[in-house]
């Protein structure tokens, strides 16, 4: 199966998917043009056809939940190559100059694209290793595919409350299981929601009711933003999990009765939200 095959197959598994416009022709020539110039060579193939499917995507979402991986644009992409190309700018090597950033996962770390052998290479911010994460564009959009067709089939398969209808007011709850005061973890989880940093240092700061946070579903307008809800207190967790502080996950019915789920419900809800 060849990698536009499998890229088209991807859109057909996330027909929601905030994905960009295809990349327009002038701009491919343009980015060709950019490549030619820094690396000496012309444009590979399959760089053609990546941005000839999606020149980048308009939201943050990740494609898979469980990876954080955002789709760069051209723009974006020659951006970061050029920071990495700039003998003023620090950043932990080794680094090389065939490597084109492709995906961004934040913080500075990339999924970058090797001009050379066609491989994805990790680069890492804080790690000095730089291994091959996959040895080509379709191995990584196979890799995506299969993971998006397992999570489809896992929809309906748990005999929890998110395999019944979803109620209207459908609210999720996660709480840290201990006080701990963490001003990173703090100030991601700022990030990831709505929330003032003095309001999230003094919930991480308590083990008591206050140190709960809670999206309710029924703000929603639609199924996707219903989703997004979902996503956005799993990166909370994650985040908790990351710095050792244990998520304690609940979500209540239109019944009122709270319900203890564990992180792999979280995902499991979130695509619920998609299809039902």
């Amino acid at each position: 199966m060849t990698l536009k095959q499998i890229l088209k197959e991807i859109d057909e598994l996330r027909p929601e998917f905030g994905f960009s416009d295809p990349a327009k022709t002038e701009d491919l020539d343009y980015f060709s043009n950019k490549v030619n110039e820094i690396a000496g060579i012309l444009l590979p193939e399959p760089l053609a056809i990546w941005f000839g499917w999606h020149n980048g995507q308009s939201t943050t979402d990740s494609l898979l939940p469980e990876e954080n991986w955002n789709l760069l644009n051209i723009e974006e992409s020659l951006q970061a190559w050029n920071y990495f190309l700039d003998p003023h700018n620090e950043f932990l090597e080794p680094y090389e100059r065939d490597w084109l950033p492709l995906l961004s996962y934040g913080s500075s770390d990339y999924l970058v694209y090797d001009l050379k052998t066609g491989s994805l290479i990790l680069y890492w911010h804080d790690d000095p290793e730089r291994g091959i994460e996959y040895a080509a564009l379709s191995e990584w959009a196979l890799h995506v595919k299969k993971g998006l067709s397992s999570q489809r089939a896992a929809v309906g398969t748990h005999s929890i409350l998110i395999e019944q209808e979803l109620p209207e007011n459908l609210v999720i709850y996660v709480s840290p299981a201990e006080g701990l005061k963490h001003n990173q973890l703090a100030r991601e989880i700022h990030q990831l929601t709505d929330l003032s940093l003095m309001e999230v240092v003094r919930k991480l700061s308590s083990n008591s009711m206050d140190s709960t946070m809670s999206w309710e579903l029924s703000t929603a307008i639609n199924s996707l933003d219903r989703s997004q809800l979902v996503k956005k207190a799993r990166e909370v967790a994650r985040a908790m999990q990351a710095y050792d502080v244990v998520p304690v996950l609940s979500i209540k019915s239109d019944t009122g009765q709270v319900e203890v789920i564990n992180y792999d419900d979280l995902e499991r809800l979130q695509l619920k939200c998609l299809t039902s």
